[in-house]
Parts: structure tokens; C-alpha cells; sequence
């Protein structure tokens, strides 16, 4: 998706292991962490018509890229979102 001058791409699911994004056109210095994101995403917990596993499941927030000493870099920012209850569904 593009959106003026950012790019995001996704990959992976909500429900597997982890969802990982790489997000383009953020300048450097941008100040972010994983809290940020971490505190972002717990608040989408909140709306209306979330299922019950969205209770009790959490996420792991990991910059894999893009982001050093809390700020961006100006190169694609990589975010992977671990499922912590993926390890219950694995066959």
C-alpha cells in the first residue's frame, strides 16, 4: 500500500507465527521503539468487534531494520510481529 510518499508492505498472518513489515519513505531521525509500536497495537485490542483470542494474545514487537538508538535511519524500517501464542497452534 503507498500512501503520499510511505510504502508498507506486509507478510505473513495475523494468526501464524509472526507479521512482518517493511515500511519506505520515512526520513532518518524519525525517533520510534518498540514500546511505540507495542502501545500502537494494544490499542487495537480495544475496538469494536475484536475476537476473544485478540484477549489474550501478544505481541512481540522487533525492529529488524531501518531503526538504531530509537530513531530511523532513512532506509525501509522492518518490523516483525511475534506471536507469542503461535507455539499452542503448531501441530
Amino acid at each position: 500500500m503507498t500512501v503520499g510518499s510511505l510504502r508498507w508492505l506486509t507478510a505473513g498472518e495475523s494468526h501464524g507465527p509472526a507479521l512482518v513489515a517493511t515500511l519506505e519513505g520515512l526520513p532518518a531521525g524519525v525517533p520510534v521503539t518498540t514500546a511505540m509500536v507495542a502501545d500502537a497495537l494494544a490499542r487495537r485490542r480495544l475496538g469494536y468487534g475484536r475476537g476473544a483470542r485478540m484477549k489474550f494474545e501478544r505481541d512481540e514487537v522487533t525492529f529488524l531494520g531501518g531503526v538504531r538508538h530509537g530513531l530511523t535511519m532513512g532506509s525501509p524500517v522492518a518490523v516483525m510481529v511475534g506471536n507469542t501464542e503461535w507455539p499452542k497452534w503448531e501441530l
